[in-house]
């Protein structure tokens, strides 16, 4: 990217131009990756800052797909097709030792016949 005197960049959009102006100054910011947005400064770096035990809410979520699966007698090779993923992976998931994106959690909810909300209620 190169910085011009009128702040044109070439192949870059108005609304892209915008993003990426200075405040006041009319010249883009040329050290700043437009794909990489800064941190709100509401959200804390400090990994200290909120604690969660992943390992729990992994376990509780799996348990909870174990036993909505076993309560419709689903096989989990037929769950993990139906789902798209491998058994190996759905699995893991089941067993606490994979965590599930979000995408993959409501795919599992729907062939289950209920909301990843419904899945996720044992956390705490």
């Amino acid at each position: 990217m190169t910085d011009t005197t009128d702040g044109a960049v070439p192949g870059l959009s108005a609304r892209a131009r915008h993003a990426l102006a200075l405040p006041g100054s009319g010249k883009l910011n040329t050290t700043r990756s437009p794909t990489a947005p800064e941190r709100p400064e509401s959200m804390s770096s400090d990994p200290s800052a909120v604690s969660v035990d992943e390992t729990a809410v992994m376990a509780a979520v799996g348990a909870a797909i174990v036993a909505r699966r076993t309560e419709l007698k689903i096989s989990q090779q037929a769950l993990a097709r139906t789902v798209g993923t491998s058994r190996t992976f759905l699995r893991g998931i089941e067993a606490g030792e994979r965590a599930p994106t979000v995408v993959t959690l409501t795919r599992i909810a729907r062939a289950l016949h209920t909301t990843p909300s419904e899945l996720i209620t044992t956390i705490r």
